[in-house]
């Protein structure tokens, strides 16, 4: 790819923007309106005449480019969004994850120009005009408004009468979704002690079996896995952390044995408690 950026959401005006930005394609996604001004777009397969409040998406890895008009130029606000600024084991950051992948889907079959009410045009020009501002200015936890504001973009765009039909169809609503999110919550709070699959189930209002499809649809992992990778996760913080015993890493942990904690550890970072302690403190 001709151009990587690096932070996981980076908008900026462009301003006056006179010269050809040749064919090009970006890891993350990027998203561009046109303020004001003329000029055209291209990719491989598509060719637009842009106009004030126009939104284009190119998903990440698509080859564009962006032609201003003669004489003038065009003003126009650019978003990149690397998926890696959504996390897939958060609720908020999942949904914003599945527009993004909807936004692709559609782009790809389709083209590059939302059309959009123009109540949602306002709404998108405001939000990226408030992460700008907040992107300049550098002031604290600005990159918390950066991402407040870009899911605050998609959503919008979920929700616009025009294209949000369109994104609902690759947008499909888990059936359960909510009462699986309570389970979720519930593990991560309390994955230190006996957990069984019919409590979970019985949490989620939900018959055995159809908790197994549901909980594996929501986090693409058995609930037997995901509960065994909480507890990893918890026993390296106790490794970096503390002199703690390994029997009672694993007690606290809510392994039922020393043994079953090295077998589930090692099968999940490769590594042996023992070892991996060994290697954070830099000793041979």
């Amino acid at each position: 790819m001709a151009n990587t950026v690096t932070d996981p959401i980076y908008p900026f005006f462009r301003v006056n923007m006179q010269a050809i930005k040749q064919m090009h394609a970006h890891e993350a996604h990027e998203f561009y309106f046109m303020q004001s001004g003329t000029g055209s777009q291209h990719t491989r397969e598509h060719s637009y005449t842009m106009q004030p409040s126009d939104l284009y998406f190119f998903s990440g890895g698509v080859e564009h480019e962006c032609r201003p008009g003669i004489p003038g130029g065009c003003v126009a606000f650019i978003l990149y969004i690397h998926p890696a600024a959504f996390s897939s084991t958060s609720a908020g950051d999942r949904d914003c994850l599945l527009i993004l992948n909807a936004l692709c889907s559609r782009t790809g079959t389709t083209d590059n120009n939302l059309l959009l009410s123009d109540k949602t045009r306002e709404k998108v020009k405001q939000c990226l005009a408030h992460m700008v501002d907040d992107f300049r200015k550098k002031q604290p936890a600005f990159a918390c408004v950066l991402k407040i504001q870009v899911q605050q973009l998609l959503l919008s765009l979920l929700r616009d009468e025009r294209l949000g039909a369109q994104l609902k169809k690759s947008f499909i609503p888990i059936k359960g979704y909510d009462r699986i999110n309570d389970v979720l919550v519930y593990l991560q709070t309390y994955y230190m002690n006996p957990v069984t699959i019919d409590t979970c189930a019985e949490m989620a209002c939900m018959s055995r079996s159809y908790f197994h499809a549901a909980f594996k649809k929501v986090t693409s992992v058995t609930l037997v896995k995901y509960l065994n990778r909480l507890r990893t996760d918890a026993a390296i913080r106790l490794l970096n952390e503390t002199d703690l015993s390994m029997s009672h890493i694993a007690w606290r942990c809510g392994f039922s044995c020393a043994s079953h904690f090295f077998h589930i550890f090692k099968r999940n970072t490769g590594l042996t408690p023992f070892i991996l302690r060994k290697q954070k403190r830099g000793v041979a």
